[in-house]
């Protein structure tokens, strides 16, 4: 089984509890994420564990440059 295959059915578990269902997979490697070493690069540690579509949800980490100036006089 690849990493890629463990990480699918971890998610898959995670997702089920968010919304108060068992998990299919008991056995203990889908407990733990095999990309835990990535996660401080990506948002799941934040609630549910869920990404959002920038054009579907409000952003939260979006920050408007101060560097970019002078749009109002075009």
């Amino acid at each position: 089984e690849t990493s890629t295959e463990q990480y699918t059915k971890y998610l898959a578990n995670v997702r089920l509890r968010s919304i108060g269902l068992k998990p299919l997979y008991s056995e203990s490697k889908y407990q733990k994420s095999p990309y835990a070493h990535l996660e401080r690069f990506s948002d799941t540690k934040k609630a549910a564990h869920t990404k959002a579509n920038f054009f579907e949800a409000s952003v939260t980490s979006y920050v408007m440059s101060s560097g970019i100036t002078g749009w109002d006089e075009i």
